[in-house]
């Protein structure tokens, strides 16, 4: 059994659904509910991907070569903090 929803909307639309009784529009909603919520899941998604490429873009920028080799330039960090 499915959750039920329910929504409001005006009387004149409400008459006009009622003379097409033929058709399904509990299906109708669902199909339009799916349909809106795929669009918005993609929408962020898309949003997401781009937060996530301009993240990386900016590190690359940020990252440099150490110089020498990796255990005299972590020293040369520690110095720097303390």
């Amino acid at each position: 059994m499915m959750p039920t929803m329910s929504t409001k909307i005006p009387e004149n639309l409400k008459k006009r659904i009622e003379k097409l009784s033929h058709i399904n529009w509990s299906e109708v909603m669902r199909t339009a509910v799916l349909k809106r919520v795929e669009e918005e899941e993609k929408r962020i998604m898309d949003r997401d991907s781009k937060v996530i490429d301009h993240t990386i873009q900016i590190m690359d920028q940020l990252r440099r070569k150490a110089k020498g080799n990796t255990t005299e330039e972590l020293r040369a960090w520690r110095e720097i903090r303390h």
